[in-house]
């Protein structure tokens, strides 16, 4: 539910939803990712979420080995 509020630029409705899974299952990559990108969106500080992606994403998972790279983007932009 996160994913379509955010594609649906619903950034609010998006973060909600994204904690809230984080709260259920603090390894799941894929939350750590878009909530980063949902808090980018928004303006709001999102180091730690981005951190977060790129300790969690599996890389042997194509689509979470994509989210790392945007994770380690992210974070060289920030200088972390």
């Amino acid at each position: 539910m996160g994913w379509i509020a955010f594609r649906q630029s619903r950034l609010d409705e998006a973060a909600a939803h994204l904690q809230a899974a984080i709260q259920l299952d603090p390894q799941r990559a894929a939350a750590h990712c878009l909530l980063a990108q949902v808090w980018t969106a928004q303006g709001k500080p999102a180091v730690a979420e981005w951190q977060a992606c790129a300790n969690t994403a599996d890389r042997t998972i194509p689509e979470e080995n994509t989210w790392y790279t945007q994770a380690q983007s992210a974070l060289q932009r920030r200088g972390s």
